[in-house]
């Protein structure tokens, strides 16, 4: 296959000769064999059959061809063919040129032909000319200047008599007769024709240094960058331009470099040539990735790349975003600052919120107390990756207003924070405005009250809570009930808990209460005098108003302290109306006092629910409560009561108290008289 293109590319480049194209040079690779041929043909007209030429052909391995700085210097190798020459004579191995003579181009056709292949995609292009050597330094100029991938694939031919193909496809560049201009112009319909009156298209600084750099034969810095930056890079002219600007955005003064428009573009312009992350990966990662730069060239690229439209062309990995934002922080905490507002007041990308997100995982709460009271929008940001910060006290010093959006966002978010919700909660009740309770309510609902309430039991909170909580949960009173009837509670939280509460609450939860009967005893005995006396007459009411036959269990201890609070008058009105209005009571027993309708109420239970008797003297242990028991009876005259009360009493005196004893057996008047005058009518008497 290389034998064939080589037999057809060294042949005559048309039908007809031209004056001033008698010889020309062709360049086109042989992939089939990884090498590069570069010819020069010569007219033959010592030959007899007219139309003859001679072609010396070059073969280059790519590697060859990439080595040499100044491909000018082949031109030397080449050597006429002449009529009976051996051809073994040009199958030796030659060595090319180390010395290079200094070159005079024209400025003008350098920038027309840079301009024609580098500014129009892959246009093929064709030159009219008066010979075949007249752009022939321009365009070695040009062709050195190439990184090796391009080189090797850039097609030539200085003398096209007609129209020349490699594999069927039109060589890149071609230089015909300028005689033969109009009548080959349908031959090259789709070319682009470099004429004179025809100026580069770029008005960048770029196309300029090419054209400046082609006039040197050495390897210059420019063309270091171009190898250096292109090697994985698709052989395509259309790069050229984008690694123009970057070599001219590297050579920028300090301030230039720094333009947030200009970097912007460059991102876009890279983007535009090269749209995946796949594409161009080692150049991407040289040229905006990790590497030695000031400060503010480094800011400057950062914040490009968190902002660009075009972020997914980049590869934030790859570009080490997530490293280089680390490594400001910690070298430049105030310029990273800056970064990071930057950051937010603009429309981030992936890249940016990867930035953002490493920075978060360095913060203090102290950092972020300070970034976010002048900038609030960093917290929601942040606060989906870190809700630990919540857990913070210092967070919770913040301006009420910045408190209230934490708290919303907490509320919006709820569900993924169930775990974190309780220490959050005991945050805000410690540290946090007051006003956050209503909020609190409003925005999480009966939620807010179980957690409050298991706080306080797992001792995270402290006793009292602040006004606006309590209130809270006297306002929610129902729900506290339900929390303190789900399973047995510690004596402390119900001593807490229980004078906030209503009768009206106890009255639609009593049910569920009794199971507390224990922890409410231990409760009141740990409670101060106020709420002492409200949880023993809890007790006290939900034993006389039970029909369970063991309600007299609530009654010990707590019916003594409530009858003696009623008696004082000590009791809260809302209870003593409550529990006087909820007890049994029984038609022919008349109170004289407030007191006894407890007397009454108990007296009941044993008289109709045939509790145990020995319940009711352990109850009456106090001597003045069963002196009024006894003596309410009397007074009562429930003479039928009172014998069954002594009956049992000589049948269990163990179970009775010497004083009880000698209350119960003490005579009335009525009976006094009726001993006394035994046998007589004393009602007579």
């Amino acid at each position: 296959d290389a034998a064939r293109k080589m037999l057809y590319l060294s042949d005559l480049s048309g039908t007809n000769r031209s004056e001033g194209f008698e010889h020309y040079i062709t360049a086109y690779p042989l992939p089939e064999v990884s090498m590069f041929a570069l010819g020069h043909t010569w007219e033959a007209p010592e030959m007899q059959r007219p139309g003859c030429v001679f072609t010396h052909t070059l073969l280059m391995s790519y590697s060859d061809l990439a080595q040499i700085s100044d491909l000018s210097v082949l031109l030397s190798c080449f050597q006429r063919p002449s009529k009976g020459l051996a051809g073994q004579d040009y199958r030796t191995t030659l060595s090319v040129p180390t010395s290079y003579q200094a070159r005079k181009l024209d400025n003008r056709k350098v920038c027309r032909l840079l301009s024609a292949l580098y500014e129009h995609d892959e246009q093929n292009i064709v030159i009219a000319s008066d010979r075949s050597d007249e752009w022939l330094a321009e365009i070695f100029a040009v062709w050195s200047q190439m990184w090796p991938r391009i080189r090797r694939n850039f097609t030539f031919s200085t003398g096209s008599l007609g129209p020349r193909t490699l594999d069927g496809e039109p060589l890149t560049l071609q230089v015909i007769p300028i005689r033969w201009q109009s009548r080959m112009q349908r031959d090259f319909s789709n070319a682009l024709w470099i004429q004179e009156d025809i100026a580069p298209q770029s008005t960048s600084g770029w196309l300029r240094r090419l054209a400046e750099d082609c006039a040197s034969n050495e390897l210059t810095e420019l063309r270091s960058f171009l190898r250096s930056h292109a090697a994985d890079l698709p052989p395509h002219r259309a790069s050229m331009p984008l690694l123009g600007q970057f070599w001219d955005w590297q050579k920028l003064p300090g301030e230039k470099q720094t333009e947030a428009k200009r970097v912007a573009d460059l991102l876009l312009a890279t983007a535009e040539a090269f749209p995946s992350p796949q594409d161009a990966p080692r150049l991407k990662r040289e040229l905006l990735g990790p590497g030695v730069r000031h400060r503010e060239q480094e800011v400057a690229l950062l914040c490009a790349l968190g902002t660009t439209s075009a972020a997914q062309a980049f590869d934030p990995v790859a570009l080490g975003g997530r490293e280089r934002v680390l490594a400001l922080w910690r070298s430049e905490r105030i310029v990273a600052e800056g970064l990071v507002f930057t950051l937010l007041g603009t429309e981030r990308n992936a890249i940016g919120d990867h930035m953002l997100d490493a920075i978060s995982d360095e913060l203090t709460p102290t950092d972020v107390v300070r970034l976010t009271t002048d900038h609030p929008g960093l917290l929601h940001r942040w606060l989906p990756s870190h809700p630990e910060w919540l857990t913070q006290p210092s967070l919770w010093r913040q301006p009420e207003s910045q408190q209230r959006h934490m708290l919303e966002w907490v509320a919006q978010h709820q569900l993924h924070l169930a775990k974190e919700l309780p220490e959050i909660l005991d945050a805000i009740v410690r540290f946090g405005s007051p006003v956050l309770a209503a909020d609190a309510i409003r925005l999480f609902g009966p939620l807010i009250i179980d957690n409050l309430l298991t706080l306080l039991e797992t001792g995270k909170l402290l006793w009292p809570l602040p006004t606006p909580w309590l209130d809270i949960l006297r306002q929610n009173q129902t729900q506290a009930l339900h929390w303190l009837t789900r399973s047995q509670r510690p004596s402390t939280v119900i001593a807490a808990l229980m004078p906030l509460l209503s009768p009206s609450a106890l009255r639609e939860n009593d049910v569920l209460l009794r199971a507390q009967g224990t922890n409410l005893l231990a409760a009141a005995e740990q409670s101060d005098s106020s709420a002492r006396l409200i949880l023993h007459a809890i007790r006290c009411y939900l034993g006389l108003s039970s029909q369970h036959v063991h309600g007299y269990e609530f009654l010990h201890k707590s019916f003594s302290v409530t009858y003696n609070s009623l008696h004082s008058v000590s009791l809260p009105g809302n209870w003593k109306e409550y529990i006087l209005a909820n007890i049994p009571r029984m038609k022919k027993l008349r109170p004289t006092h407030t007191e006894d309708k407890l007397l009454i109420a108990l007296w009941s239970h044993f008289a109709e629910d045939q509790w145990d008797l020995c319940y009711l003297f352990s109850i009456l242990s106090e001597k003045n409560i069963m002196t009024q028991f006894v003596g309410f009876l009397k007074y009562s005259d429930e003479s039928s009561a009172l014998k069954r009360l002594r009956r049992y009493g000589k049948r269990n005196p163990e179970k009775l108290t010497s004083d009880q004893h000698d209350i119960l057996n003490s005579l009335s008047l009525k009976e006094w008289i009726q001993k006394t005058l035994s046998g007589a009518s004393y009602e007579e008497d």
